[in-house]
């Protein structure tokens, strides 16, 4: 998603839901990773990470995992030509993909309990239901109205 884009849908968001709170980690935070939550969408249907990117201030093309701190790619879209280019430049475009995970905060000081986005490679996201670790440079952003399906 263009950084125009993520704009107008944060300014839409906020029109309609006001703004999610935004946490930045400064010390290691223990966390549960969120099971089931394939079932839960943003409004605006622009994915968790793009969700992320509107309202963290962080609007780059690679960010870290929250988790491991693998370096990953936000555009999840282009992976069918990052994966033809390759074929052609062997080693080139050879990019993870960062998903936006959601994570169970409770009790950790400075922060209110609730469900939170933050960047995950897809090996830590699939750790449904278990406790991680996020790095003291996380940030999370609020999961505000989402869309729930049944």
């Amino acid at each position: 998603m263009l950084d125009q884009e993520i704009n107008n849908y944060q300014q839409k968001f906020c029109q309609q839901h006001g703004y999610p709170a935004v946490y930045y980690a400064k010390t290691m935070i223990h966390v549960q990773n969120m099971p089931d939550s394939a079932k839960r969408h943003p409004q605006g249907n622009i994915g968790w990470i793009n969700y992320w990117r509107a309202f963290s201030g962080i609007s780059r093309d690679f960010v870290k995992c929250s988790c491991c701190g693998k370096e990953l790619s936000v555009h999840k879209e282009l992976k069918p030509l990052h994966e033809a280019f390759a074929k052609y430049c062997p080693g080139c475009c050879n990019y993870e993909y960062s998903e936006g995970g959601h994570i169970i905060v409770e009790n950790v000081q400075g922060m209110e309990d609730g469900i939170y986005i933050t960047p995950l490679c897809v090996n830590c996201n699939n750790k449904f239901g278990n406790e991680i670790d996020l790095l003291p440079t996380s940030v999370m952003v609020e999961e505000v109205a989402p869309i729930i399906e049944e």
